[in-house]
């Protein structure tokens, strides 16, 4: 089975296709189905018919606008892109051990939330060493946070 594709990229375009006459007559409404094509040339789908996803197709064209990255989880089978969060953009300034059996909590320079690498994470010991090379070099990486906000799930260099 394969994973999600995890991207943190710019959106090069984004297009809304409705589907044709058969698709119409199965699903009952006339289906627009919004096709997004990111920097590095993956392209994600998501349908304009959900709510959630056509709050994404905004989000998304106001990140492409503003020449922002999105964080995205794109279906390796479907194509549909899962999920959708906002990577901050920021020096790290510290990290600091937790009382919590090795977390570690990270300030960012722009940023006034406490944000955690949990030891508990598969990709602990690479994004400790992203975050530590970041804080003595002073490079900004990119930096997500899960939604609830309790933990660090992705972390980048900017390029």
């Amino acid at each position: 089975m394969k994973r999600d594709e995890v991207l943190v990229e710019g959106v090069r375009s984004i297009s809304t296709k409705v589907e044709g006459k058969a698709a119409r007559a199965r699903s009952g409404s006339r289906a627009a189905q919004v096709a997004v094509t990111f920097s590095g040339g993956v392209v994600g789908l998501l349908d304009a018919r959900d709510a959630r996803e056509k709050t994404w197709a905004e989000v998304l064209g106001s990140l492409r606008a503003t020449r922002q990255p999105a964080y995205v989880e794109v279906d390796s089978k479907t194509r549909r892109i899962k999920n959708l969060l906002l990577p901050y953009r920021s020096v790290v300034l510290d990290l600091r051990e937790t009382s919590r059996a090795g977390d570690l909590q990270v300030e960012l320079e722009q940023s006034h939330a406490a944000h955690f690498l949990l030891r508990q994470s598969e990709k602990f010991e690479e994004f400790r060493a992203l975050l530590e090379n970041a804080r003595r070099s002073r490079q900004a990486v990119l930096l997500t946070d899960s939604l609830d906000g309790s933990s660090i799930i992705d972390v980048r260099p900017t390029t």
